[in-house]
């Protein structure tokens, strides 16, 4: 009844740290992650929420390869995470959902729906994933600056409500050209969408704790990411532990998170001083093509 995060936080050796969106494993950084051996191109973030989007129905087992071998990428080398997904291996057509709601401060909600037809020669399958959250996030920040024979007193309070919303899919074929031979084309991606505001106010005292200052922010944040991945294989079994393999993947990202800013600026007497507003938007358009062929023997 879980998600796919959730069953990867249970593994052996696998740590995350949600809040700096870090994932370890047997205490190093910089591992790779990959849903069914294809290496997922994007940041931690975005593929903490395609796992959290993803019910822990839909896979079949985690592979953690805390010594890849050297087929894969020495970017990699500090340890893999291969998700590999169920695929229904029964004749005919099938298919499932999942539905799972919970509560804290906020709600959270995910589910999905999954199709799959096989016959003796073609295999189509397809899946849709949703997830829906809201967080309460709260920050206490008390300094002490000492500079000469000055102390000034930092007082920080950070209320923030954020809200995930995320949608995922893969649609794809596979031919069995040959009881050998099979080639596949496989079409997947996610919209991810990630909004958080809150307000923020900050006092300075003096060493007397006498009120000097304060200020406000009332900060909006929104995070959009968009992506759509295409993927044509190719599998071929020579027998007596030989294989070929080749894929060829194109992903497209299309993506933009800003920041609005508003502050305050108040006297000890709390009249506004001045006022300050700040905007940032980044867009980011990004296009992967990648190609590779492997042989074992």
């Amino acid at each position: 009844g879980g998600t796919a995060l959730e069953v990867l936080e249970k593994a052996p050796g696998v740590t995350i740290d949600r809040q700096n969106d870090r994932l370890q494993l047997k205490g190093r950084q910089g591992v790779m992650v990959m849903i069914d051996g294809k290496l997922q191109q994007i940041s931690m973030q975005d593929l903490m929420n395609l796992l959290q989007s993803m019910p822990s129905d839909n896979v079949e087992k985690i592979e953690l390869i805390t010594n890849p071998p050297a087929k894969y990428d020495a970017a990699g080398n500090t340890g893999l995470i291969n998700n590999v997904l169920k695929k229904n291996k029964n004749f005919g057509t099938n298919g499932n959902y999942t539905l799972g709601a919970g509560v804290g401060v906020y709600e959270k909600l995910n589910g999905s729906i999954g199709l799959n037809h096989r016959s003796a020669k073609v295999n189509s399958f397809g899946n849709v994933s949703l997830f829906h959250a809201r967080f309460k996030n709260t920050q206490d920040i008390d300094r002490v600056i000492a500079y000469k024979d000055q102390i000034t007193y930092l007082d920080q309070n950070s209320p923030r409500v954020g809200n995930p919303q995320n949608l995922s899919f893969r649609a794809g074929m596979d031919f069995f050209v040959t009881k050998k031979t099979t080639i596949g084309v496989l079409a997947s991606g996610f919209l991810n969408q990630f909004k958080m505001n809150g307000i923020s106010s900050t006092d300075f005292r003096d060493k007397t704790l006498t009120l000097t200052s304060r200020f406000a922010t009332d900060a909006y944040n929104h995070n959009r990411l968009n992506n759509y991945t295409g993927n044509l294989n190719l599998k071929h079994d020579f027998g007596n532990g030989r294989e070929l393999t080749a894929d060829a993947d194109y992903s497209y990202f299309d993506g933009n998170s800003g920041n609005d800013l508003n502050t305050t600026y108040y006297d000890p007497n709390n009249v506004v001083t001045s006022k300050e507003i700040v905007r940032n938007i980044m867009p980011s358009n990004i296009g992967i093509a990648a190609a590779k062929v492997d042989y074992i023997h």
